[in-house]
């Protein structure tokens, strides 16, 4: 995510998160991979 801009990195959040349905909500990893795409995005 950091090494990207524009239409690129907006296409790879898109892609992360649609990856987060694969997870249990209560899943503790979604859960870090979420705080650390947030971070990424900052």
């Amino acid at each position: 995510m950091r090494r990207t801009a524009g239409p690129d990195r907006n296409r790879v959040r898109e892609h992360l998160v649609g990856l987060f349905d694969l997870f249990d909500p209560a899943d503790d990893r979604g859960a870090a991979a979420r705080r650390n795409l947030a971070s990424a995005l900052l």
